[in-house]
């Protein structure tokens, strides 16, 4: 078998349908999809047994909710495909992906294979990219496409993996930035990359998603794994570690948002430490290649003003990391 795909499913019963059957019809067909059932209270345990029943190349796992790290552990744990490649169950995929993805990294005997995506809100499609040209790259090449976050990001389901680079690294669980946790260990091991542009992947804005949800103690974790990354990047890749330093702050700023759209009270020591930290490297902020001028002059007005920010972040984008 040449692919297995991962899917975690949990309360997604409104958009499972639209998920499972883009890939289900896509145009590469030598995949096993495995579906796994995170412990999910609505009728989405029910809904993949059912799809399993009428195709033969779906397999469903049931377990006890753990979440998203522990569900995409299980589905690796299973995996027989030569290549692995994951789907959140809320998103959905060009009919093409997969085809565009596996010849890519056959092509150029890579170890990872990767395009680029779409915003999907409620009001349709945003930005999407038609350029299927190719980009072979470096270890070092690719780390610095991924660290600017532009075309490519840190996540997960935007990339082909040869299956070999999960022998030893599991998703974190408990953790949220899950993918950016595990990034730089996937990437140590990566001789080649290969990359386009084209959008193939479709990820939809969910209000109640992690993004978009109130700031939790959870969320400094997001801030522990670009630190992690950064540590890695400083040892491994000093040329980047000014950009990695500066996706680092990034993390933070984002975790800044959270907390002043949540009207979070600021006397907490780790609360304070993070606009503490933001207003430290403000001029670093003001240099960074990361940071577009939008998200700086957005940053400066957190920092003024809180009650601004929260009024004028209504009309402007967040700070996505």
């Amino acid at each position: 078998m040449k692919l297995s795909i991962i899917v975690p499913v949990y309360k997604v019963e409104d958009y499972l349908e639209k998920c499972v059957m883009s890939i289900l019809n896509q145009s590469f067909s030598d995949f096993e999809l495995i579906l796994v059932n995170d412990g999910s209270p609505d009728n989405c345990g029910n809904l993949c047994d059912i799809w399993a029943q009428k195709d033969a190349r779906i397999k469903v796992i049931h377990k006890k909710n753990g979440g998203l790290s522990d569900a995409r552990n299980a589905g690796i744990d299973i995996a027989q495909g030569e290549y692995i490649g994951f789907v959140d169950s809320d998103d959905y995929i060009k009919e093409n992906m997969f085809e565009i993805l596996v010849n890519n990294i056959e092509k150029y005997d890579a170890d990872i294979s990767m395009c680029g995506y779409a915003n999907v809100y409620g009001d349709g499609v945003r930005k999407m990219n038609s350029d299927q040209s190719v980009e072979v790259m470096t270890q070092e090449q690719a780390i610095h496409k991924i660290l600017i976050g532009r075309e490519l990001s840190v996540h997960a389901y935007t990339k082909l993996y040869k299956r070999a680079l999960f022998q030893k690294v599991r998703y974190p669980v408990g953790k949220i930035s899950e993918d950016a946790y595990i990034i730089m260990d996937i990437m140590d091991q990566v001789k080649k990359a290969v990359f386009t542009p084209c959008s193939l992947y479709f990820y939809v804005h969910r209000e109640d998603s992690i993004n978009t949800s109130k700031f939790t103690s959870k969320d400094m974790t997001r801030i522990e794994a670009h630190k992690k990354n950064y540590i890695y990047i400083k040892k491994k890749h000093p040329s980047l570690q000014k950009l990695a330093y500066e996706r680092y702050l990034g993390s933070i700023a984002f975790v800044a948002h959270k907390i002043v759209m949540s009207n979070e009270k600021y006397d907490n020591d780790k609360v304070r430490w993070v606009f503490k930290t933001l207003r430290k490297n403000l001029i670093k902020i003001y240099g960074a290649e990361y940071f577009s001028i939008k998200r700086k002059v957005l940053i400066s007005i957190l920092l003024i003003n809180k009650h601004l920010y929260r009024i004028v972040i209504r009309t402007a984008q967040p700070l996505a990391t």
